[in-house]
Parts: structure tokens; C-alpha cells; sequence
């Protein structure tokens, strides 16, 4: 069941529902999330900035292409002028290493061979970065690498999920099965749960942050973004609720909604 609903979740998702999630699989794998676009006229083809674990910089071109294939005719009209700019532009930000940085282009569908050749032919241009490439596949290869850390055994059964995830996404966000989800996850509500340690804690937060982005991404693509703001600031807050009940401290950033997990014993004076 959970395996379908991710390649049903793959298979309809836009570029801007699924980053989101995209993001959280980074985290989960060692990288620190440095930026993510809002998509503005001023994104530069550099959707993601993140850190990798060896401190290399890595740079993501996302495109929405879910359950098909990027052709060749798409990459050079929609594609190409910015996978340019993402090799051939240096990454300047705040915190983000110098240096050439390493390119990646992601999609939710597949590359035609045309278009692999066509990215192989850029890449043994004179260009800063090369391009590797993330697919459909990748993805949910990942899923099933991180196993319990992306569909945590907490999670008993998958009814809440499915009742958010195919909810009237025109409507108001359904905040108290989220909260309940959320709550499960983050063994929040049951008094003698407690987490085995750091690493627990923060796995099951990056579980949270996952199922938080799968579930309302249906809001996402209907541009309801009173409901994507609630979902997510309640993430925020049930985070600082479990931090606080478990007893480890946790970083945020100064945009709230982007979180960054520091191990090591709650103490009042470090938050």
C-alpha cells in the first residue's frame, strides 16, 4: 500500500509539490540544506543548494514531469538554457562553499536516451560543474534505501495519510488528522513513550517533515497555500513539542519553516 501511494504521489506530483520532500531525502542522507527556491524570476536554474556530508557544494535543476518521459524536443526548449546556467554560473550564497560545486538535474519521470546523450554532449563542454542525473527510479530507490526512516514503524497503519492525502484540497486543511499523524510519528501523545536517543529523534522528525510533504501536496498543486502554511508550521511547532517532551534541543533557522536538528541533551539555555 505504501509503495503505491509513493508511485502515485511520483506520478502526479509538479515540481513544486514534490521539492518539499525532495528536500527532506537530502536531509536524511547527511546533506545541509542551504537554500530552496520560490521559484522567482531569480532562481538561476539553481532550484536546492545543499552541503554535502564531505562539504562539497551541490546544485539541483528540479523539473515536474511525472509519469513520463523528458524528450528531446522538451530538453532543448524548456530545459537546456538553464542546465547552462546551473554548470557554467557559480554558486554564490551565504554559507555555501566556494569553489565549483557539483550539478544535478532531477525529474520525477524519466530521461529519453536522446536526452542522455544530449546531456553527456554538454558535459564534455568547458563547462564549471558537470550534470548528473536523478530520476523517477532514484527516487523511490531512496524511499526504499531509508526504509523506516521515511515510513516509520510508529506509523502503524496508513489511514490517516490517505484520508489527508486524498482530501478536497480546496477546502481547509484537515489540521486535526495531520496533528494526529504528525503526533504519531513523533510519539508526542502517548506519556511513556520515549525515543532511544539523538539518532531516533532525529529520524523520526525527518519521517514527520517526509509525510508532512507527501500528504498536503495535493494542496500544493491547488495553490492553497493557507493550507500549506498550516501544515507546516504545524510540523514546526509539534517538533519543538517532541524536543521538548523527549528532551533534545533542536536549531532553527531564522526562516521557521526550514529546520535544522542539532544532536546532543536538551538544555533551556542552548534553545
Amino acid at each position: 500500500m505504501i509503495e503505491k501511494l509513493l508511485e502515485n504521489w511520483l506520478d502526479s506530483a509538479s515540481e513544486r509539490s514534490y521539492q518539499p520532500v525532495f528536500v527532506q531525502m537530502l536531509s536524511a542522507q547527511g546533506y545541509r540544506v542551504v537554500h530552496s527556491t520560490r521559484h522567482t524570476a531569480l532562481e538561476f536554474g539553481k532550484d536546492v543548494l545543499a552541503i554535502a556530508p564531505d562539504g562539497k557544494g551541490c546544485a539541483y535543476q528540479l523539473k515536474g514531469n511525472p509519469g513520463a518521459r523528458l524528450t528531446l524536443n522538451q530538453f532543448r526548449n524548456e530545459v537546456q538554457p538553464q542546465l547552462i546556467q546551473l554548470m557554467s554560473q557559480p554558486v554564490v550564497f551565504p554559507g555555501y562553499p566556494s569553489g565549483p560545486h557539483i550539478s544535478y538535474l532531477v525529474s520525477n519521470g524519466y530521461f529519453d536516451e536522446e536526452v542522455q546523450r544530449a546531456i553527456d554532449d554538454l558535459n564534455r563542454s568547458n563547462y564549471l560543474s558537470k550534470v548528473n542525473l536523478i530520476s523517477r527510479g532514484d527516487l523511490l530507490r531512496w524511499c526504499k534505501k531509508f526504509g523506516s526512516s521515511l515510513w516509520p514503524s510508529e506509523l502503524k497503519d496508513t489511514r490517516l495519510l490517505l484520508e489527508i492525502f486524498l482530501s478536497n484540497t480546496r477546502n481547509i486543511l484537515p489540521t486535526e488528522m495531520l496533528s494526529r499523524l504528525i503526533g504519531k510519528v513523533l510519539s508526542i501523545h502517548e506519556p511513556d513513550a520515549k525515543l532511544s536517543g539523538q539518532a531516533e529523534y532525529y529520524r523520526v522528525v525527518t519521517s514527520a517533515a517526509l509525510l508532512t510533504g507527501i500528504a498536503t501536496s495535493g494542496f500544493t498543486e491547488a495553490d492553497n497555500h493557507l493550507a500549506v502554511v498550516s501544515a507546516w508550521t504545524l510540523l514546526v511547532l509539534n517538533v519543538i513539542a517532541a524536543g521538548e517532551k523527549h528532551g533534545y534541543k533542536l536549531r532553527l533557522l531564522q526562516n521557521p519553516l526550514k529546520i535544522l536538528f542539532k544532536a546532543g541533551p536538551y538544555s533551556p539555555r542552548q534553545t
